[in-house]
């Protein structure tokens, strides 16, 4: 689930939560898109806007909107980090496959792990 106008508009009006302008940006540039390669539950994403109207409105919530530029560079980091994981994951598949005495099909391995 992610948050768009008409949830917030929903917040504002079934929740009470007093959703500004400022706010209302700031919470579908964080909360607008899924976290590949997680997703949001409704529950989750009415929690964390909830949290985020209560620190902004004790003022400690500094409200600077994130640029497409940054979004992109948080999902290729999120991205790379995946990937990176997947690639252990598969190492470890393929070492178990030896242990019991099989072999991973070659073209797997040259397309996936192009190393030793």
């Amino acid at each position: 689930m992610v948050a768009t106008k008409e949830y917030i508009e929903e917040l504002r009006q079934t929740s009470r939560m007093n959703i500004d302008a400022s706010l209302e940006a700031y919470i579908l540039s964080e909360y607008g898109e899924e976290p590949f390669p997680h997703t949001w539950s409704s529950q989750d994403l009415y929690e964390q806007i909830r949290k985020l109207v209560i620190v902004y409105e004790s003022g400690k919530l500094h409200i600077d909107t994130i640029s497409p530029v940054e979004q992109l560079a948080r999902k290729h980091e999120a991205l790379k980090v995946e990937y990176i994981d997947l690639l252990y994951e598969l190492v470890e598949l393929v070492e178990t496959l030896k242990r019991h005495g099989i072999d991973a099909p070659k073209a797997a391995l040259s397309k996936y792990l192009p190393f030793d």
